[in-house]
């Protein structure tokens, strides 16, 4: 990392530092926690959760184990808190996270949309290993509740992050299958619609491979949005991704193609 990146990454860091106490208090405050008894234990979590994603910050994204797991006392836990409870509210954690960091990036002009979307990207580790160990610690976690909360973290993997009023970035992360691909259609053009939006970035720097299901997706969440007035741009195609992409005649129909969100935003002539 540069040295602008640690002092953007630890600037945040700090951010949650001192707005920890108030991020917990909308956790706790949420609809189906406040009528829950073991208020504390949950805190424990989330608390131990934002301290976890600051580490994640100021650390390398290959780093070594946690030694300290989200799930504190598990054997109390079973006892006191539904696992559905925990993931929930890691799930709501990094929403009420991530909403706060965006207004930051409205009012403090030194962070970038850019650097959001590289915060975010920690943010979706952060939130995979946490979900991972609760999924570990429960035994009693069914599949069709694990496939669940899978649902729910491929929502959140997939966000619409506003530029401006009607330009904004979906950052996506990880691989797409028949079942996010449909999610990706619907979330988008949902968020679009509501937001009233005329321009998505969709940044594939995060996709670690595309062939013809995945370019059928983005074709047709492309074809969709069109309908509604929304047009869509491509970004962070990776080499190695791009080059697979030729060899089994992928194609992308219509569609303006950058290097990255730094240079479509650019020729959209949002920085310069």
């Amino acid at each position: 990392m540069d040295k602008y990146e640690l002092e953007m990454l630890q600037s945040v860091a700090d951010y949650l530092t001192k707005h920890e106490t108030d991020l917990i208090y909308q956790m706790m405050t949420e609809e189906n926690l406040l009528q829950h008894q073991n208020k504390e234990q949950l805190r424990l979590v989330f608390t131990r959760f934002i301290y976890r994603f600051k580490r994640c910050l100021t650390q390398p994204m290959k780093r070594q184990k946690h030694e300290e797991v989200v799930v504190l006392l598990v054997e109390e836990l079973e006892k006191s808190v539904y696992p559905t409870v925990v993931i929930d509210g890691i799930y709501s954690m990094a929403k009420i996270i991530r909403l706060s960091l965006q207004i930051e990036l409205k009012e403090n002009s030194r962070l970038t949309t850019y650097d959001l979307l590289h915060i975010h990207e920690r943010l979706n580790s952060e939130i995979n290993d946490a979900v991972k160990e609760v999924f570990d610690a429960y035994a009693c976690i069914s599949p069709s509740t694990e496939n669940k909360y899978i649902t729910r973290l491929n929502e959140i993997s997939s966000p619409i992050i506003n530029v401006t009023d009607k330009i904004a970035v979906c950052p996506l992360i990880g691989g797409i299958d028949e079942t996010r691909g449909r999610q990706l259609i619907q979330n988008t053009l949902e968020q679009c619609k509501h937001r009233r939006l005329s321009k998505v970035i969709v940044d594939m720097s995060g996709v670690p491979r595309i062939d013809d299901l995945v370019a059928s997706y983005i074709n047709y969440m492309a074809k969709a949005l069109s309908l509604i007035g929304v047009n869509i741009t491509l970004t962070g195609v990776r080499s190695n991704v791009a080059i697979t992409a030729i060899e089994q005649n992928v194609t992308f129909k219509q569609l303006k193609i950058y290097r990255n969100v730094q240079q479509a935003l650019h020729h959209m002539g949002i920085i310069s």
